[in-house]
């Protein structure tokens, strides 16, 4: 039963297609930075063969700082010029025996619930300035002229994959890179800092706020494992600044710029926004080879807690065909018992017996369990995921399930959840719940929110059951809260599934240095 754990920045060494040597690195950093400077080359040379060097003495000669923003041509020669390298972080992997596509996060792919949500908080001051500007002055600066609105093509169209390229590039191949050497991430993330201020010669404050942009950005990368939220951030400051400058809202002695100031002191506060939610979110991938997790890394420290005296009560085990000894006489099932196969390097273990397919996923804070009947006739199953919260269980409240109806295990009777629940005495409580649910220890919260699921399982055993158990410490029922997501049935009894009919259920999490009580209103305060 085992985990391996990798950060975003040291995926360069984990996710590999050709064993791991030193020199592989270099070879991926020497790739893509004259990768970057070539393909900019070839770029101008190009824009010169269709332009002209009368027009690129003229551009150089008579340039000032918001010139690349001033006509659609050079806006298209300076960005495109970056744009054009985005290819260069992907062939920097596979020059250096990486698999490309874990530059863009840790799980291997695009996530757009990092992006979406983090355009959309940094993006928002630039809409209200939108439509502020067209209701107090009845029409779009400077006049919609044909070098508007191609200026507004290029900035909608290419600025958004210049951004992309700068992102892969410093934030992605290069952290990576640096981090295949070493596991401290403030190596990894500061050491490309300079190249990328350097790459942009503005004036002394300009370049200042360079620097810090680049550090919010790798902030964002390591603390969400990819590099989706800070090329949202980096797309709205870009293409807000171009706009900005071709439509004139940038002019100081103009009549709107008080708006753009206001709106660039609103995106400030929004990245800050975005920073602190941030905080929050996990940074590593987490593979399984038998589908029991034993890790979940966090800034706030691993989530999961592991007795000393072995892996029964540890980790996420896996709960199926069914819950307790409901269904069959084996506690929660055999799935946690039985050898599960995986892929190389998928996140699904699988597992076929008894005429049912199961597959669990574990990818970073996010846990799917689904269970297929192959049989030939119908079949009732239970599914639940059991993790082991480490907290500090003396403190800890749960908080969401006010309200619900529960079957106390202990007393063997049917209530209702009054308030938080707290813990000091065995509790086992199996609550009529599919809403998201905090857990809060004073120290740190664990958010968990489930889909697919019917009932939300507590448990800690309290001083006396945890000392009578020969697998957990006595005094380690304070160091452990299990909150489970789980598919019982209406009556707890099962849930049907007909010859090839599939159910499932999952579970997020996110969690926090600190308590976070506005998620799920405390009850009883």
């Amino acid at each position: 039963m085992s985990a391996t754990i990798a950060p975003y920045h040291r995926l360069g060494l984990t996710e590999r297609t050709r064993a791991f040597s030193k020199w592989r690195p270099a070879v991926a950093i020497g790739v893509v930075l004259v990768g970057f400077a070539v393909l900019q080359v070839v770029w101008v040379l190009g824009a010169v063969g269709v332009l002209g060097f009368d027009w690129l003495e003229s551009f150089v000669m008579d340039g000032t700082e918001d010139a690349p923003d001033s006509d659609p041509k050079t806006m298209l020669l300076t960005y495109g010029a970056i744009a054009i390298t985005a290819p260069m972080a992907f062939v920097a992997a596979w020059a250096s025996g990486r698999k490309a596509r874990y530059v863009l996060s840790v799980e291997g792919r695009w996530r757009w619930r990092a992006f979406l949500p983090a355009l959309a908080i940094v993006g928002g001051p630039v809409v209200l300035m939108f439509v502020a500007d067209l209701a107090i002055f009845g029409e779009v600066p400077a006049g919609a002229d044909r070098t508007f609105w191609l200026c507004a093509l290029v900035a909608a169209t290419v600025i958004p994959v210049q951004c992309l390229a700068e992102e892969l590039i410093f934030r992605g191949s290069l952290t990576q890179s640096i981090g295949a050497w070493t596991a401290n991430p403030w190596i990894a993330y500061l050491a490309p800092v300079p190249l990328f201020v350097i790459g942009h010669p503005y004036d002394a404050a300009g370049m200042v706020s360079v620097g810090m942009f680049a550090l919010a950005a790798s902030y964002l990368v390591h603390r969400t494992g990819g590099i989706e939220s800070a090329t949202a951030v980096h797309v709205v400051n870009n293409v807000s600044i171009s706009y900005a400058m071709f439509s004139g809202i940038a002019d100081e002695d103009g009549p709107r710029y008080w708006l753009y100031a206001a709106t660039d002191l609103a995106m400030i506060g929004a990245v800050v926004l975005l920073l602190a939610m941030s905080s929050g979110t996990k940074v590593a991938r987490v593979y399984t080879t038998n589908a029991h997790i034993l890790h979940l890394p966090h800034p706030a420290g691993d989530l999961l807690f592991q007795s000393q005296l072995g892996s029964t009560h540890a980790g996420v085990p896996v709960v199926a065909p069914w819950f307790a000894q409901t269904l069959g006489p084996e506690m929660h099932g055999w799935a946690r018992n039985s050898v599960w196969t995986v892929a190389e390097g998928s996140d699904t273990a699988r597992l076929t017996r008894d005429g049912l397919t199961l597959a669990f996923t574990a990818r970073g804070g996010f846990f799917e369990l689904r269970a297929t009947n192959d049989a030939s006739e119908p079949r009732l199953i239970q599914l639940a995921l059991h993790p082991y919260w480490r907290v500090d269980a003396e403190r800890a409240r749960v908080i969401g399930l006010a309200g619900s109806e529960a079957f106390d295990k202990v007393t063997g009777s049917l209530g209702v959840v009054e308030g938080d629940l707290s813990f000091g005495s065995e509790v086992d409580a199996v609550v009529r719940s599919q809403g998201p649910v905090l857990l809060d220890d004073g120290n740190r919260w664990i958010r968990i929110e489930t889909s697919g699921t019917d009932h939300t399982v507590v448990w800690n055993p309290g001083p006396d059951a945890c000392a009578d158990a020969p697998d957990l410490g006595d005094e380690e029922w304070r160091e452990f809260v299990c909150v489970e997501p789980a598919l019982l049935g209406a009556d707890r009894e099962g849930v049907s599934l007909a010859p090839g009919e599939s159910a499932g259920i999952s579970m997020r999490v996110t969690a926090g240095p600190v308590p976070e009580g506005h998620l799920v209103q405390r009850t009883g305060e």
